[in-house]
């Protein structure tokens, strides 16, 4: 989502007060390394579902061909999109990772692609998965993936400098960061009422016999660690809501002039970053001992 095109400068490298900056113009170098990002994680992913799998396109009888290219693309678009989300605390807390700022527009709106591609795909490529006549689009998972599909093409839209001339720099600077904050929301909504039973029965029932459609069963679902990153950045971000700007952060964040916030904010940020290093080697290694003595 083109989030930030007039960015909300919280903190300059000299601690300045936060401010509404001027448009951002377009950049193809801030493109490219987005893109780039994406297609790092898409080729990681995809990488993880040909092992665990042993199939990306070509699924056995019973399975959409698409099924697994779809389930990346997914998955990539809302990483993206909760990295979007992260962006703000890690310019916040740490000096080192200022750089990243200036690609928070661009990780959005490739994000926002992906997002926008996942559910096209689902719609007309996967028939067995997602029978088109048998899709509850007002059941609260699908309608909030088609809610959050909506308001991704409303921020795509009005990620041009002609709409910030239109619309005026304070009121698009709200619309973008409201907007974002909905994206997330329906978007965890539709991603964990989707995964949410996968998950639990691979946590208590994985270990179970190989099979045509799933070669490696120990192996955990790669949503899982998306899961896991996507309820990291919601803690985080609702960490500074709470206990540090106790408002709904959509307003300008002028940390650096408070240390002790700061310091506080980066220190929950490292504790809770280990606490999810944890959680990931406790999923990726539940089934490991099953495996082994197989």
């Amino acid at each position: 989502m083109a989030v930030h095109d007039v960015t909300p400068q919280a903190v300059g490298p000299a601690g300045a007060a936060a401010k509404r900056g001027r448009p951002k113009p377009f950049s193809f170098h801030d493109y490219v390394v987005s893109i780039l990002i994406a297609l790092v994680l898409t080729v990681f992913y995809g990488g993880y579902y040909l092992i665990q799998r042993t199939y990306f396109f070509n699924a056995p009888p019973g399975i959409d061909p698409f099924y697994v290219p779809d389930k990346v693309i997914a998955v990539v678009g809302m990483i993206l999109l909760a990295f979007t989300f992260l962006i703000g605390p890690i310019y916040r807390y740490f000096n080192a990772f200022d750089y990243l700022i200036q690609y928070r527009k661009e990780i959005g709106i490739v994000g926002g692609f992906f997002a926008l591609f996942h559910p096209l795909v689902a719609y007309f490529f996967l028939p067995l998965t997602f029978p088109q006549s048998e899709i509850p689009l007002t059941s609260v998972t699908y309608g909030a993936g088609l809610a959050g599909s909506l308001v991704v093409i409303f921020l795509i839209f009005i990620s041009f400098q002609n709409a910030v001339i239109l619309l005026g720099a304070n009121r698009w600077w709200f619309l973008h960061r409201f907007g974002l904050r909905l994206v997330i929301l329906v978007a965890v909504i539709h991603f964990f009422c989707i995964e949410w039973n996968t998950w639990v029965q691979w946590l208590t029932q994985s270990a179970v016999k190989p099979s045509a459609e799933l070669l490696y069963p120990w192996m955990p679902e790669p949503t899982t660690f998306a899961g896991l990153f996507v309820v990291w950045v919601v803690i985080v971000r609702l960490y500074e809501t709470v206990f540090l700007y106790r408002d709904l952060g959509l307003k300008p964040k002028p940390i650096a002039p408070d240390a002790n916030l700061r310091l506080r904010g980066r220190r929950f940020f490292i504790y809770s970053f280990w606490v999810l290093i944890a959680c990931n080697v406790f999923v990726f290694g539940r089934w490991m001992y099953y495996f082994s003595i197989r």
